[in-house]
């Protein structure tokens, strides 16, 4: 059997497990979502779900337990049984628009299989960490980890793809960077149809699906988002939990059902559960996440049932559980985060103008952005203008999720001890990355009030 093709039925597991969770835990209200939704969130859910089982392995050095027979075997069933809840629910548009969006994205997914990897993080984090998971059985005999000549791979950051690449490696026998990639480049695809799918769920019912499937590739197929998309890093990954997060967040403000609310409450923790396995930074979007929807749901109904606390707390301690792991193996194995190293304050805010500069320098980069961030950001500031003329302040909080994000990453860059200016240079384009589809979502959804259409929001 190929490696491309127990990569794929690998992938089809991911995504049945997704559905099957959808489908279980959220009931019949995963008939409501488009596929363009249901498809990409389904992908997060299955892959969050077994990134916590693969750390729960990794921690009690049972990773020896995966062999291809076992996973193979698990991805079959889960794609059969999932096919039960797909079948009925197929709509001929959505699927022709993923199958044209595929199209357009062919070279990119091509070039994704036989491209060799070139990114310094990708080869001396990522990919490192996933050969290491590969060759050992768990923590214990992890070299990587277990060695100080290994820091320069910053051993503290998450290692759930590490651990799915692993699996893979461990399925087909060695190692094979190559198509691992076509792994990394699914984040990329699914964030493009989960765009056009939230836009059109929640920001506008003015425009059809193919008036703002040429919107939406105008943002993701530019030179950066290209550039990222199968290359190793993992901002594209996280990016799509974080559009996720605040598609279903956004949705769950303007649904006026109690039911359905709740629904998209849990949905919205626990599909926010998976960035804690991705990044560091992970770890405040499943928090946000969590916090986010918590006060949405407070404010719309203020008095919870006792079903109502037993379903977000369930789903909070499934959200915190994947980060309690993590640093509990963290102190075991005394694996320390560099953050926040005797940063005095003075050296603090000497640092928030070229923070400020260099965030309005990446704002007009059009060599790598093309024109598409200057066009959200003059979208976004006359929105946000015209709110605030009509005193409309309540509609802008659609803008909380990528701000508040925004607000962590310049906090990390302000207690940095490490080099200021090259982290700050290096990583900030590929931050916006994880910013951008979330913004667009925000500024839908505030355009689309601004407006509002004749009948109910939540239709």
């Amino acid at each position: 059997m190929s490696d491309t093709l127990i990569l794929i039925i690998m992938s089809l597991g991911l995504y049945s497990t997704g559905i099957l969770l959808y489908s279980v835990l959220i009931g019949p209200f995963w008939k409501k979502h488009d596929v363009l939704i249901t498809l990409p969130v389904s992908w997060v859910l299955g892959n969050g779900f077994w990134m916590l089982i693969l750390l729960g392995l990794a921690g009690s050095n049972l990773l020896s337990l995966i062999t291809v027979d076992r996973v193979l075997a698990i991805s079959a069933i889960l794609t059969l049984t999932a096919l039960f809840f797909v079948l009925r629910m197929m709509r001929m548009v959505p699927l022709l628009i993923i199958a044209l969006t595929v199209f357009i994205l062919w070279p990119v997914i091509e070039h994704a299989s036989h491209s060799y990897l070139i990114e310094w993080d990708a080869i001396a984090m990522w990919f490192l960490k996933a050969k290491s998971w590969y060759l050992s059985s768990g923590m214990h005999d992890n070299t990587l980890y277990t060695s100080s000549r290994y820091l320069y791979s910053e051993r503290s950051h998450a290692i759930g793809v590490p651990l799915m690449i692993s699996v893979f490696y461990r399925s087909i026998g060695h190692v094979n960077d190559q198509i691992a990639q076509l792994y990394l480049v699914q984040y990329y695809v699914l964030l493009t149809i989960a765009l056009l799918g939230f836009l059109k769920k929640r920001s506008t019912t003015s425009l059809s699906w193919f008036s703002l499937w040429p919107l939406v590739l105008f943002f993701m197929i530019s030179p950066t988002y290209i550039r990222f998309a199968a290359s190793g890093y993992l901002d594209i990954t996280i990016a799509l939990v974080i559009a996720c997060v605040t598609g279903l967040w956004l949705t769950l403000y303007a649904t006026a059902d109690r039911k359905e609310s709740l629904r998209l409450a849990l949905l919205t923790i626990v599909v926010g559960a998976t960035a804690c396995f991705i990044k560091n930074e992970g770890t405040v979007v499943t928090g946000l996440a969590g916090l986010a929807t918590l006060a949405v749901y407070l404010f719309k109904y203020r008095r919870l049932t006792s079903w109502e606390w037993v379903g977000l707390i369930t789903a909070g301690v499934y959200a915190v559980l994947g980060i309690a792991l993590w640093r509990y193996i963290q102190q075991t194995y005394g694996i320390a985060i560099y953050l926040g190293q005797n940063i005095q304050a003075a050296t603090m805010l000497a640092r928030i103008k070229p923070i400020l500069f260099h965030y309005l320098d990446t704002l007009y980069n059009t060599s790598g952005f093309g024109m598409g961030l200057v066009v959200l950001f003059i979208v976004m500031i006359t929105t946000i203008t015209i709110s605030v003329m009509r005193r409309t302040w309540h509609h802008l909080t659609a803008y909380g999720i990528p701000l508040i994000l925004l607000l962590s990453y310049t906090g990390v860059y302000l207690i940095t001890p490490l080099n200021f200016s090259l982290q700050l240079t290096s990583s900030f384009e590929r931050l916006v990355l994880q910013l951008i589809p979330a913004l667009i979502l925000s500024t839908g959804y505030v355009l689309r009030n601004l407006t509002p259409p004749q009948h109910d929001l939540a239709n």
